[in-house]
């Protein structure tokens, strides 16, 4: 999960946040 984290986290800064 951790590459997901990345997209996540240019994508939506918000949403990784939240996790």
């Amino acid at each position: 999960m951790s590459h997901i984290q990345r997209e996540t986290s240019c994508s939506r800064p918000r949403l990784n946040s939240n996790m």
